[in-house]
């Protein structure tokens, strides 16, 4: 499965495809597949999350910013939302 988080492993999501790509876009850099957010921040995955569970908070969400979704938001092909205990979804 893949997972998203500006860290290594939380998960990332997709609602319909409009907003899907509203949220992320896939690019290619060097040959290689990569997504990034709207802003063109490259997405990470965080290694230290558990399946549908986000463990980057505090100082690793500041450098590795979790990307964010509706809490509506569905998911999506290998994509997942996660409920963080903050309350936020990505």
């Amino acid at each position: 499965m893949k997972t998203i988080a500006l860290g290594f492993a939380a998960l990332l999501l997709g609602t319909a495809a409009s907003q899907a790509a509203e949220a992320w876009k896939e690019a290619e850099v060097g040959g290689t597949k990569i997504y990034t957010d709207a802003k063109g921040m490259t997405l990470y995955t965080f290694d230290k999350d558990e399946k549908g569970k986000s463990n980057c908070y505090d100082k690793c969400a500041a450098n590795w910013p979790p990307l964010k979704v509706k809490a509506s938001a569905k998911t999506e092909g290998d994509w997942s939302v996660v409920k963080r205990t903050d309350g936020t979804h990505m």
